[in-house]
């Protein structure tokens, strides 16, 4: 049987069945894997920051959006008597263009080693060990030179490690101890930079609560005695971002589910125009002798061949088609788009493949049992 507009255009719709596949669901998966993963970095349940500090709703450490701020010093030692406090930890944050590494502005975040709860505990189960003294952690867009080190205003910063794209402005960011922070600035001020000397070192306050906190108690408290204050929860961070994702994912399937009944409704057309244009060559193959399972055979393995061939080309320009978009959505939602192991992607891989052969294989087990009524083939 020769190959006829209608084989090309089963093969074009079992290609494009599996691309929309392939594609939608890796989308859903690395979303909720990096939703997840970015979610359990947090690891703080409150953060204190000062009022009009253009701080973002989704959180100062998820976006990236560092500013550098002032919180009276009275505050975090407040935070430590309250009831429901188990951890209270400050953060400096600070921007410089003063550095050796790059042209992009870079974010250095300083953290209190003795207290904190959040950056070191992270780092630690990245590369398995602490933050030496003086050194530093950078993100995966700081470069570093063949002395593994990184130069601020004329002085030399040892770099400990490098991390892994993280899909927002902390690829551009230095964690370091505040005391390593201050040196940077020591080093800024020499070379003419400015800071407000009232300064406290605090940007802002990471808060791990326990069973006894009550949020609503908790911010009458501090409010009462510090103006200037904005409290916000993890939860109340995270919102907009996941209401964001899940708004994504439910239009995500139900674009998936809409283009896999157009295309399996075409597929079953264009088979049933494939059968009517064989139709003579299967009438005569069946009355020299043919059986009606072995026609049956032939137009499964001729569909099987060119739906195999689909799906591949499908994938494949699904993958083509992923990575660019992928890189464009984690820039908006400020967190790298990853699969949480390559289980997921396997699975994601053979649900994408054979689905399509499938839906194929059943149109011929409706059509062909149509033409064995057509042609009285009892």
């Amino acid at each position: 049987m020769k190959l006829s507009k209608n084989d090309y255009l089963l093969f074009a719709l079992i290609a494009f069945l599996a691309s929309i596949l392939f594609s939608g669901l890796l989308f859903s998966s690395s979303l909720d894997a990096g939703l997840s993963k970015f979610s359990s970095r947090f690891g703080a349940d409150v953060i204190v920051f000062p009022q009009g500090s253009a701080i973002p709703k989704n959180g100062i450490l998820l976006q990236g959006d560092l500013k550098t701020a002032n919180l009276p010093q009275e505050l975090l030692h407040f935070i430590r008597t309250q009831n429901g406090i188990q951890k209270a930890t400050p953060q400096l944050f600070f921007s410089s263009l003063g550095a050796s590494c790059c042209e992009k502005k870079v974010n250095i975040i300083g953290f209190d080693p003795k207290s904190d709860f959040v950056i070191q505990p992270w780092i630690a189960k990245k590369f398995g060990k602490e933050i030496p003294s003086n050194a530093l952690i950078v993100g995966s867009d700081i470069q570093i030179n063949a002395e593994k080190s990184i130069r601020f205003f004329d002085e030399e910063f040892e770099i400990a490690a490098s991390l892994e794209p993280l899909g927002n402005s902390l690829d551009q960011a230095v964690f370091a101890t505040i005391e390593t922070v201050e040196k940077i600035k020591a080093a800024a001020k020499k070379k003419g930079f400015q800071f407000d000397e009232t300064e406290t070192g605090i940007s802002a306050i990471l808060i791990k609560t326990n069973e006894n906190f009550d949020g609503k108690k908790f911010s009458q408290n501090v409010h009462s005695h510090f103006d200037g204050i904005q409290i916000a929860s993890k939860k109340e961070m995270f919102s907009e971002i996941v209401k964001t994702v899940n708004l994504f994912q439910v239009i995500s399937y139900a674009l998936i589910i809409l283009f896999l009944a157009i295309a399996f409704g075409c597929i079953l057309i264009v088979f049933s125009l494939f059968i009517q244009e064989r139709k003579e060559e299967l009438k005569v193959i069946y009355l020299v002798g043919g059986s009606k399972s072995l026609i049956k055979k032939l137009v499964a393995i001729r569909v099987f061949k060119g739906s195999l061939a689909g799906s591949f080309l499908g994938i494949l320009f699904g993958v083509l088609l992923t990575f660019p978009f992928r890189i464009a959505l984690s820039d908006y939602f400020g967190f790298s788009l990853t699969l949480s192991h390559s289980f997921s992607f396997f699975l994601i891989l053979l649900t994408a493949f054979f689905i399509p052969i499938f839906a194929a294989e059943f149109a011929v087990w409706i059509h062909f049992r149509r033409l064995v009524k057509q042609f009285n083939w009892g």
